[in-house]
């Protein structure tokens, strides 16, 4: 019995420090998709709440972008900006390294030059219009 107490102890620590990794990555995880939402939305006098529910309401990026009368090049624009503070508040922070910032940004750049604001490029579902992340961070 004492036996079965320190492995169900020593499982739950163990998931509490993995927990604890996941969280302490926390602004690397889903805030740069936040980020951009919220770039896009303030171009397009919106809030991202807004421009949620249009992206919801299966308008794609471009769609809103049109009827706001907002090209995809000024969405691009804020993006860029957006994120590059972002991942420079990063750095400062120690968060992630210069090299991470710059590998990072890059990648952001080469996404955004693929991007046509209609969401065709995107990978399993609603995870964001680009290539994702997936398969290139485990290409090196």
């Amino acid at each position: 019995m004492k036996k079965s107490y320190i492995i169900t102890a020593a499982i739950v620590g163990l998931g509490l420090v993995s927990a604890g990794t996941v969280l302490a990555a926390g602004p690397l995880n889903g805030t740069g998709r936040q980020t951009m939402l919220d770039a896009k939305a303030k171009v397009m006098n919106m809030t991202a709440t807004q421009l949620q529910t249009e992206l919801q309401a299966g308008k794609t990026m471009a769609d809103v972008a049109k009827s706001k009368n907002v090209t995809l090049d000024q969405l691009k624009t804020a993006t860029m900006t957006a994120q590059e503070a972002r991942l420079n508040a990063l750095v400062k922070a120690g968060t992630m390294t210069q090299a991470q910032a710059d590998e990072r940004m890059a990648q952001i750049k080469d996404r955004q030059a693929d991007c046509d604001g209609t969401g065709a490029n995107r990978q399993a579902g609603n995870r964001g219009a680009g290539r994702g992340m997936g398969m290139r961070l485990h290409a090196k």
